[in-house]
């Protein structure tokens, strides 16, 4: 006895510009069956692929004793079912292109049943629950999701009334009804609570497009709610920070969160970390616990370094939008994937304007640094190598919403400089170059609110980052004394590396000579890269190198200064950064003595709780750096 077809929903149609192939979904019998087909295909030649499908469906719901294949169908299993596609009410040429023919509104007829076609509706891609679900820990969907307003999206969290593993749970079926799966949250990011520890959650997604059109919804179960982590140290500096602070102050945090992808590469695994158990070293765990020990701070100006892209969007930026943040990031230049990100709380601060900028090009093309290049570029070498390196220091001016009358305002600095030991003479000149960035931002904002309101407004300024800079070091001098001069030790490190690259210049010179029977070689100079790109003209004489007459390069430092009052907000802590080796300090919070007249620094984790696994990071610490976190007093 044959089946019969006793249901038809709308018609999905997936067609996008510029690709060769249409995706046509169809949900039979609430079934749902996907055909990917030639845009230049007939119609007919697809509807007759839907008749086979549909013919296939009836005859193997009739058969119950025994599926046929579908080269089993005949000739005469054709003959149940028509199937046409209707547009105003007339059916379409059967010799009419797939690409013309499927368009939204039309009817697509199987039998008695018409399914309305729809053309790029909203479409959830993929959905997932990521693997570490812990009590007390936020929770953030995997989701790709394409023709939707994220904004008019709805979210379904459920928690399955019985205590076991999603292995053993039918979900949303005729054995598991949506009355044992109780809706818990209808938010995007869920932060499982006690009761649900033992238990699987299911998120749902309902897409919807700007014109408020909804899509197929979409579900996907977690694995089984574990407890949350115990013993971290950073509950017991939640202690010291459990409110937000007064109108008086603004609490600042400055932390370098290690990117993905330095954390997870089997290098990390093996050389870097490898005292930690990779489970620890996994981006679900690590993001889990920074969130959490991010929002326990109740900071008000929060900086991060090392903050990867997919974190900074699947990760950290709804969750901190969820708490009343804004999020703003910079990625480095390049191929590296991570960067900077300011989180601001949008209660008490609003950002107006953002200046962040390439080191490099800020120094190519800016005339705030023309003196500086003019300086550098009788080092060709050096001047390269500046340009080969990937560092950003992003800016934003956020208004302080509690000091109205005049208006006042915040200019952030967030920077992470050169990380190599022998580089102290790169991180000083990119230290001063990211003070002449942020000192030109504020001078830019001023001169555009002057034209805007004919007012002159107040900027304060404050920069934090990892400098990787020790504090006997040049950078940190240079930011609290205003200035480094040009006999200052860090500047020598120019010769360690100039002897370096001198010889490899040099073999690799003759190498090519020989090869080629000649003395220039072209290389490919990420200097002269960026000024091609710019469109700024190179003046060859600077880059041309010989193996008999090498460029001299004796670097002799240069005196460097800056307008700025800075003092160093959390002083000189025993370290920052402690790893198995390297242990130091290289973070921090520098504060415009203008505008601020004092800091209340909360302490730092105690020697004993950062050394209780080893070294960092560990499976309390989701970092190998220690987060800064100080309350600053306005004057």
């Amino acid at each position: 006895m044959a089946g019969k077809i006793s249901s038809l929903d709308d018609v999905f149609v997936r067609n996008v510009e510029g690709e060769h192939q249409m995706r046509i979904s169809l949900i039979l019998n609430d079934h749902k069956y996907d055909m990917l087909r030639s845009k230049d295909e007939l119609l007919k030649s697809t509807l007759r692929r839907i008749k086979i499908r549909v013919n296939q469906i009836t005859l193997d719901e009739g058969n119950t004793k025994k599926k046929r294949k579908k080269s089993q169908i005949n000739s005469s299993d054709l003959e149940g079912v028509d199937v046409s596609l209707l547009i105003n009410g007339r059916s379409v040429d059967g010799s009419a292109s797939n690409n013309a023919s499927w368009v939204d509104g039309a009817l697509l007829q199987i039998g008695s049943f018409k399914g309305v076609v729809r053309v790029n509706p909203p479409r959830v891609i993929s959905l997932e629950v990521p693997g570490c679900c812990m009590g007390g820990y936020a929770v953030v969907p995997r989701v790709e999701m394409e023709f939707v307003d994220p904004e008019r999206c709805t979210w379904k969290w459920r928690r399955h009334l019985k205590s076991e593993s999603s292995a053993s749970v039918n979900l949303l079926t005729n054995q598991s009804p949506q009355s044992h799966w109780p809706t818990i949250s209808t938010d995007f990011v869920y932060w499982p609570t006690l009761s649900d520890i033992g238990h699987t959650l299911l998120v749902e997604c309902i897409p919807v497009n700007y014109e408020g059109i909804e899509g197929l919804p979409a579900a996907s179960p977690s694995k089984s709610v574990a407890p949350g982590v115990e013993g971290c140290p950073f509950e017991k500096s939640h202690l010291l920070t459990p409110h937000f602070t007064s109108e008086e102050n603004i609490r600042v945090v400055s932390y370098n969160v290690l990117a993905d992808v330095y954390a997870s590469s089997e290098f990390a695994k093996e050389k870097l970390y490898p005292y930690c158990p990779p489970q620890y070293l996994d981006i679900d765990y690590r993001q889990s616990l920074i969130e959490k020990e991010l929002l326990g701070y109740h900071g008000d100006v929060i900086c991060l370094q090392e903050l990867g892209d997919r974190c900074f969007h699947h990760y950290l930026k709804p969750v901190m939008e969820q708490k009343g943040y804004s999020a703003h990031l910079k990625m480095k230049e390049g191929q590296i994937l991570e960067g900077e990100g300011i989180f601001l709380r949008k209660a008490r601060l609003r950002a107006v304007a953002e200046y962040s900028t390439s080191l490099t090009k800020f120094l190519l093309k800016h005339d705030h640094a023309a003196k500086l290049f003019d300086h550098l570029k009788v080092y060709p070498r050096l001047l390269s190598f500046l340009a080969g390196k990937h560092s950003v220091v992003q800016i934003i001016i956020a208004q302080v919403l509690d000091k109205k009358s005049p208006p006042f305002y915040l200019a952030i600095g967030n920077t992470h400089l050169y990380y190599r030991p022998t580089g102290d003479h790169i991180r000083l000149l990119q230290a001063y170059i990211g003070l002449l960035a942020l000192s030109s931002a504020i001078e830019e904002f001023k001169e555009k609110m002057k034209t805007d309101t004919n007012q002159d407004v107040t900027v304060a300024a404050l920069f934090c980052g990892d400098f990787n800079s020790s504090p006997e070091n040049g950078v940190r001098e240079l930011f609290v004394n205003g200035r480094v001069s040009a006999s200052h030790k860090d500047w020598s490190m120019s010769a360690v590396y100039e002897r370096e690259k001198h010889q490899k210049h040099l073999q690799y010179i003759r190498e090519k000579a020989k090869e080629k029977n000649q003395v220039k070689e072209e290389r490919n100079d990420p200097l002269i890269d960026i000024l091609n790109e710019m469109g700024i003209a190179q003046p060859r004489e600077i880059f041309d190198k010989t193996a008999d007459q090498p460029v001299p390069e004796v670097f002799l430092g240069l005196d460097l200064s800056h307008s700025f009052s800075f003092t160093s907000a959390c002083g000189e802590p025993r370290y920052t950064n402690f790893t198995r080796d390297f242990q130091d300090t290289l973070d921090y919070m520098f504060m415009d003595n203008a505008y601020f007249s004092g800091a209340s620094m909360m302490p730092l984790p105690s020697h004993e709780d950062v050394t209780k696994n080893g070294y960092l990071p560990s499976p309390n610490f989701p970092s190998d750096h220690l987060p800064l976190v100080c309350d600053l007093k306005w004057k």
